[in-house]
Order: structure tokens, then sequence, then C-alpha cells
């Protein structure tokens, strides 16, 4: 199974910290894990500087919505490839706040639906954490800027509006 991957192009909180949070996802019962590149919405803090985050309602605009984008530290030593990579239940993960103008870049897997230049190019946050493809603006909190292939991966590469 592959999981998402995600590029940090231009975030925010690449530059600034404020953007940067620390969370872990809880799927409405329990800690569960989570793959890069899934959009989560802060719920409330659980330690200090730690976050619940859990799944965003359908339509949610920015605000407390976050990408999750933890560093690909694999703890088994047999795997090697980015797309094997996922965030373990209970782990502490980083996730950068969406704000105006950012730009990062996802794989399909990380993806509801498949997006194109011309018409599904817009994503909205859903009642789950994968954001769905869409073809309208209404209630989308990016659009689709350029498709990249680096090796063996397909970046598709959204700006936050």
């Amino acid at each position: 199974m592959a999981y998402g991957v995600v590029r940090t192009d231009q975030l925010a909180g690449t530059r600034n910290p404020e953007k940067l949070v620390t969370l872990r996802y809880n799927n409405g019962t329990k800690e569960a894990e989570i793959e890069n590149g899934m959009i989560l919405t802060l719920d409330s803090l659980v330690d200090q500087d730690i976050w619940k985050a859990v799944a965003p309602a359908a339509n949610q605009a920015k605000g407390k919505l976050v990408l999750v984008a933890a560093p690909e530290v694999m703890a088994d030593e047999r795997k090697h490839n980015l797309d094997e990579f996922v965030n373990e239940a209970g782990a502490n993960v980083r996730g950068y706040l969406l704000d105006t103008g950012d730009i990062y870049g996802v794989t399909a897997d990380a993806l509801e639906g498949t997006p194109d230049l011309t018409t599904n190019k817009y994503i909205v946050a859903q009642a789950k954490t994968t954001p769905k493809v869409g073809s309208s603006a209404t209630n989308a909190i990016a659009d689709l800027i350029d498709i990249d292939t680096v090796g063996l991966l397909t970046y598709y590469v959204f700006r936050v509006i």
C-alpha cells in the first residue's frame, strides 16, 4: 500500500514557526496513524504544545486547517521509499497551518479524485482526512497550479486560496 507523500514548497511554516503545530491525530475514538499530505483541523490541546487533530468538517474553510507534513523517518529499516512512510498512532506529528498563498505538493495517494489542470483543479475539505478534488471553486481551500514529476513520484502542486 502506498501512502501520501508531501512537499512543503512554499508554506509559511517553513519560515514562520507560528504557522507550525505539533499534533496527534484522533480518528474520533482513539489516536490513529495518519499519512503525510492529509488535511486535519485542530480540536483541543492535549498537552502543553500538542494539539488533538481530527478530520475537518465538510467544506470547512481555512483557519484551523492543518497540512500533515512530518519528516519521513522510517522506524522499519526494511522501508526506504517515501510512499512507505506513515505517522504512527500516538506519534507527535508536524503540521502546517494553511494560509492564503501557501504552495505545497502531494501525491495522488493524498487526494480523493484525480486532479487535472483544466477541470478538476480545486480541492475542498470533506468530513474525512483526504481532501476531495473537484471542478468548482465553491468552498475550495486550494487550486492546482502545476503537476510535477520528480523521479518516480508525481506531485500535484496546490496554492491555498
